[in-house]
């Protein structure tokens, strides 16, 4: 992302968003990191709903589409 990374992006994020109610979007930490520590931090974000490894499987893709209704 050229102007913040994406633990930046969500920063900001939970920041100034305020959608009408009903309307929160879900939102997924997609990331090649293996590090506990971002997993952590993904965690204690309340907007996150989860920390998904790249590469994403069609397994995972699907998990995450049936727990959201999607």
């Amino acid at each position: 992302m050229p102007i913040m990374n994406g633990w930046e992006f969500i920063e900001e994020y939970v920041k100034i968003n305020v959608p009408p109610e009903g309307e929160e979007p879900v939102l997924y930490v997609v990331s090649s990191s293996i590090h506990k520590a971002d997993h952590d931090w993904a965690k204690k974000v309340s907007k996150v709903s989860g920390f998904i490894i790249k590469p994403i499987t069609l397994e995972e893709l699907n998990r995450v589409l049936l727990e959201n209704d999607f």
